[in-house]
């Protein structure tokens, strides 16, 4: 079960041709070294490029910090970035390296507890209210943390984060788009990965996990976050 789930999340859909991703599968060090960002032996997940320690603790300023090395990152490899917002309409960034970014730190992830409330871009954070004090991710926490990866500031909130970027039909859905449940989005998100499968932090199931995808309640949209 552990191998087919690697081959869901790292291998995907068939390529198109050798260099769709250019990061490969092995992300880290290496490749921010190269940016000249500087990754901290550990201290941080290498897979998000590193803001560095001129932020301190202000989240606002860490937020900042990271979406701008983001889309640092994602120059470097000709592809563009911006911040999310509400009603876009549109990709916010481009190219299918981008995707498996995304893809590659959402499955870091695997068997991190639910935790309504809980998620942030910089990881697993406490929940409220019944979840208070538990750490993990809901769903829209998860998300917001794995777009980080790309440059993308996704709002916490999964109704929000339906009207962020370009809204296709569900049945053509592609690899890193996200799926919506609920009215407007508002009861769930996950992110499409291609072959029925979606990766997900799922309050059934406890914990971030790929599973099928589930139709039920599904809206008529997905959203495209990242064009490819």
């Amino acid at each position: 079960m552990t191998i087919a789930i690697a081959l869901v999340l790292f291998m995907g859909v068939p390529r198109a041709a050798a260099d769709d991703n250019p990061l490969g599968p092995n992300v880290g060090t290496a490749f921010l070294n190269a940016l000249g960002l500087n990754p901290t032996g550990g201290q941080y997940d290498p897979t998000l490029p590193f803001a560095g320690p001129s932020q301190g603790a202000d989240p606002a300023k860490i937020m900042n910090g990271v979406m701008g090395v983001g889309q640092t990152a994602l120059g470097a490899l000709g592809i563009g970035g911006n911040s999310a917002s509400a009603g876009a309409g549109r990709p916010l960034v481009y190219g299918r390296a981008a995707v498996e970014r995304v893809i590659q730190r959402g499955g870091t992830q695997l068997g991190v507890p639910y935790s309504w409330g809980g998620g942030t871009v910089r990881g697993p954070s406490g929940g409220v209210d019944y979840d208070s004090g538990k750490v993990g991710y809901d769903c829209s926490g998860f998300t917001m943390f794995s777009y980080a990866a790309a440059g993308v500031k996704l709002p916490k909130y999964s109704g929000d984060q339906y009207n962020a970027g370009q809204k296709v039909p569900v049945a053509q859905a592609k690899r890193g788009d996200l799926l919506f449940y609920g009215p407007g989005g508002s009861q769930h998100v996950v992110i499409y990965l291609g072959n029925g499968q979606m990766l997900e932090a799922s309050g059934s199931a406890g914990k971030v996990t790929v599973s099928p995808v589930r139709t039920g309640g599904m809206t008529p949209y997905a959203v495209r976050i990242i064009a490819w």
